[in-house]
């Protein structure tokens, strides 16, 4: 981990294809608001994880493939995306059975 990041980044999650959970890394420059959503290929919010602002550093994150009412989603591709200020990014992961 980098503790005094210089740069707005979004890591590939690991492991992925995962089947119960999945990590997501992430490194912010400076005190900001963060969010991060979980898309359907459909393009369609299945989970929101809305982090308070935060210091800079590099942070994790896990999803349990579960969306917003904690019921598990299909397996198939989902894409997650990081806001941050005017950064955004945006990353494919595969869940499986």
């Amino acid at each position: 981990n980098t503790d005094n990041p210089t740069i707005f980044s979004l890591s590939q999650n690991y492991p992925n294809p995962f089947s119960t959970y999945t990590t997501i890394e992430y490194t912010i420059p400076k005190e900001t608001d963060i969010e991060i959503k979980i898309y359907s290929i459909t393009g369609q919010v299945v989970k929101t994880i809305q982090l308070r602002t935060q210091k800079p550093g590099s942070y994790k994150v896990i999803w349990d493939g579960k969306d917003y009412r904690n019921k598990r989603v299909a397996p198939g591709i989902y894409f997650y995306r990081m806001e941050a200020e005017k950064f955004m990014a945006t990353k494919k992961l595969t869940l499986l059975h």
